[in-house]
Formats: structure tokens, C-alpha cells, sequence
């Protein structure tokens, strides 16, 4: 097995990946079966766990895990993305709900529901599947319609949602949109976006965390750029040969890979 991201050797993510299902979900999910505490500290160490199981795929995917062991992974995440949705909603204002999942208040909540999304585009998961993950990353009603590129992305397997009016966040998503429909430009707007991606991203709580190793680095992977390729049938271009760019990921089960 060899990593797709160079960063660090598969020592490293061997050590970090064991340490996660070994120890810290176990440990974690093993508190949550302990007399009741604090309601609100136990939907946060839920969401905790949540952010655990993401991390565990983004990691797998970077040690060079195979694609289809990590869409039988999937199933989980998802399952445990809804078990942290339903605690926190027992427990939290709706106002303060807001703050944890909306895309428009939350970035990095917004970026990590859009990775999953891509990735599980990317995976073709069955439509049950997707339906889950598309009805827990709405927080309950609230993210619909909020975003285009969001839309966009569900649109290509479940129609009739809210209509979204406007990018959340159009630094860097605006070039990766605007290349959907861009004609002769597709391939200037998609290189571009790229190339800006990492560095636009430098308040995303996950950036630079290369620097820090014992935070667990999961790799620097645009998953929406290869939904998007894939979606959309992208040639091949610098975007792909992007140390950003996850390029099997994107070829899966494609009839004419690149």
C-alpha cells in the first residue's frame, strides 16, 4: 500500500489510524454508555466521535486505502454523522443550532458536509445512502437553498430542492462554480481554483496541521473538484496533476479513465 499523500510515510498514518479505532472512538463511544452527565458536554463528545470517523476516512484515503474498502466504510461515518445530529438537536437552542451546522454561519461545518457529499458522488453510493447524508448535512430544514455549488452537487442525484441564489463562501468556490458552465473557460476556471484552494482555506481549522503531526493529519484533499470533474465530464488538465487533486478518487468506475 502506497500513500497518496506524500506528506508523511504510511508509518504515520498506520500509527494515527490505529490510535483512532483502537483507541479514541472506542474510548469515546464506551463514555457515552456511562451514567448520564452533562446533556450538552454528551452531544459534544457525540459530535467529537463524528469528527473521529471523517478524520478516519480522509486518513485512510491519504495512507492509499483501497476505494471500495473505504465506500464500505462510508455507511458508518454516515451513520454516526446522524446519531451526532440527533443528540445535539435534543439539547441545543435552535439558535444554537444554527451556529454549529448552518453553512452560512459554520465554514468548516459547510466544507466537511461537502467533502462527504463529493466523496460519496465520487463513490456512487446507492441512493438511500446519499439521500441520509444529503438529509443530515440540511440540519433540520436550515442549509437547503444556502449555497450554489452545494446544490449544484445534490442536484445530480435528487431534484426539487430549494433553489440557491448565491455562493457562501465565493473565495475559492466562485472559480470551481463559475467552470461548471464556463464553455472555453471550463478548463482556465477549474486550474485556477486549484491553485487557490489551499491557500484560500488558511481559517479552515484542519490547515497547516501538517505542521502538527500529533494533531493528526488527515491530507489536503479537494474532494469537490473531482465531484465536480467526475459530475460534469472534465478532461484532464494541471488541475488534475494537482498534489490537491484526488485523482483515482474521480476515475472511479469511470468507462474512460484519465
Amino acid at each position: 500500500m502506497t500513500p497518496r499523500d506524500q506528506r508523511f510515510d504510511k508509518a504515520y498514518f498506520d500509527d494515527s489510524i490505529d490510535w483512532k479505532s483502537t483507541n479514541a472512538i472506542p474510548r469515546y463511544i464506551a463514555l457515552t454508555k456511562t451514567p448520564p452527565g452533562d446533556v450538552y458536554d454528551d452531544a459534544q463528545l457525540i459530535f467529537v466521535i463524528f469528527i473521529q470517523h471523517y478524520e478516519l476516512l480522509f486518513q485512510r484515503y491519504s495512507r492509499g486505502d483501497d476505494l471500495n474498502d473505504l465506500k464500505a466504510f462510508l455507511p458508518e461515518v454516515v451513520r454516526v454523522w446522524e446519531w451526532a445530529y440527533a443528540e445535539e438537536v435534543k439539547v441545543f437552542s435552535a439558535e444554537d443550532m444554527i451556529s454549529r451546522g448552518g453553512f452560512d454561519q459554520n465554514r468548516d461545518i459547510y466544507i466537511v458536509s461537502l467533502w462527504l457529499i463529493s466523496f460519496a458522488l465520487c463513490l456512487d453510493v446507492d441512493d438511500e445512502l446519499f439521500s441520509r447524508m444529503v438529509a443530515v448535512a440540511d440540519h433540520g430544514g436550515y442549509n437547503p437553498g444556502k449555497d450554489l455549488l452545494f446544490e449544484r452537487l445534490v442536484a445530480s442525484r435528487i431534484q426539487g430542492r430549494k433553489a440557491a441564489s448565491a455562493l457562501l463562501y465565493p473565495k475559492p468556490y466562485e472559480k470551481l462554480y463559475y467552470s461548471i458552465d464556463g464553455g472555453e473557460r471550463r478548463m482556465i476556471w477549474i486550474n485556477e481554483f486549484i491553485q487557490s484552494w489551499y491557500p484560500a482555506l488558511k481559517k479552515a481549522y484542519w490547515h497547516e496541521r501538517h505542521t502538527r503531526p500529533d494533531a493528526g493529519y488527515f491530507g489536503y484533499w479537494c474532494f469537490e473538484a473531482a465531484a465536480v470533474a467526475k459530475l460534469f465530464n472534465y478532461a484532464p488538465g494541471a488541475y488534475s496533476e494537482s498534489e490537491y487533486y484526488p485523482k483515482d478518487l474521480a476515475q472511479y468506475r469511470l468507462k474512460v479513465p484519465f
